[in-house]
């Protein structure tokens, strides 16, 4: 099932990365791969053209006693030169949210973190994921997914049309 930025708890750079989803391909036991959709402004053309992006990533789990858990997101340029890696340190996950952000990274109300919601979960979030945001993390929310919505199906529908 994809799974939708819903909200996050830090400043969002709107002309960074908008509508992101995270759709499954595959999982491997230790690991998962998954695609990153995402909008945004594409540096590389020579007008900057707001752009659809899409990556894959090779999704692991990380748990040490004792530490937090974190995800570690691995991804490969398609010529196989490059390999980046990132970290995405877990407050709490359930089957429905995924709740990002650092322990360390700043008491309650100072903390920045993102809520990753499944699909099914979108038109009644659980109460508990917004509650952990909400308590955990900065004061400032910026709801993602409901504001990005419309964008995001105006973006598709260009795209659509682009392509005919």
């Amino acid at each position: 099932e994809a799974v939708y930025l819903y909200r996050t708890s830090h400043k969002w750079d709107l002309y960074a990365t908008q509508c992101m989803v995270s759709r499954l391909i595959t999982s491997c036991g230790s690991f998962v791969i998954r695609t990153v959709e995402y909008w945004g402004v594409n540096i590389n053309s020579h007008r900057n053209m707001f752009s659809k992006f899409s990556m894959k990533l090779k999704l692991t789990l990380n748990k040490t006693s004792g530490h937090q858990p974190f995800i570690q997101a691995e991804t490969k340029k398609q010529d196989n030169t490059e390999t980046k890696y990132w970290e995405y340190p877990v407050l709490f996950a359930d089957t429905n949210c995924v709740l990002t952000g650092d322990y360390n990274g700043g008491g309650a109300g100072r903390r920045g973190c993102m809520l990753w919601l499944k699909e099914s979960a979108l038109k009644n979030p659980p109460m508990h994921c917004n509650f952990l945001l909400l308590t955990m993390c900065s004061d400032d929310a910026y709801n993602a997914y409901t504001y990005e919505k419309l964008y995001c199906n105006s973006y598709e529908s260009f795209l659509k049309k682009k392509e005919l």
